[in-house]
């Protein structure tokens, strides 16, 4: 695991003597990586081919490939993802967003595929997409009729 992070500015391990990341090491180069490195390579890429370039769409591209499905049903979702991965799931997580920044748009455009595959099978997805119809519906209800000027 120690050469995961040479070179990227992540410090090797904590003060015993350690050479692994520690867990906030391993959470801030994962951030780096779906928050700040891939939206930027998508969108400093015009006509590259990139199928997204938001950082919430790399982070659920990155959760549901880990997992083999949608994260949603592996997780709470009520709480932020990442924080819930062991050191183990964040490692491999990291190592997916890696292979994106190096592999490109074509990786991320599978990647992104079978996690839009696997969201239209998945209960809490879907679940939660019902839920967000439901809303809008009942806000256009609640809307009083615009006065005749």
């Amino acid at each position: 695991m120690s050469g995961l992070f040479e070179g990227r500015g992540i410090p090797a391990g904590d003060q015993e003597g350690d050479d692994a990341p520690d867990r906030y090491d391993l959470q801030e180069r994962y951030l780096d990586l779906v928050r700040l490195a891939l939206p930027h390579r998508a969108r400093s890429d015009p006509g590259g081919g990139w199928p997204i370039s938001e950082d919430h769409c790399f982070m659920r591209i990155v959760l549901d490939n880990l997992f083999g499905g949608c994260w949603y049903d592996h997780l709470d979702r009520r709480l932020v993802g990442y924080k819930q991965l062991s050191d183990e799931q964040l490692v491999r997580a990291i190592e997916l967003a890696e292979s994106m920044l190096r592999e490109g748009p074509e990786l991320a455009a599978s990647l992104n595929e079978r996690s839009l595959a696997w969201r239209a099978e998945s209960p809490g997805a879907r679940a939660l997409a019902e839920r967000r119809s439901f809303r809008r519906r009942r806000v256009k209800r609640k809307r009083p009729p615009s006065p005749d000027p």
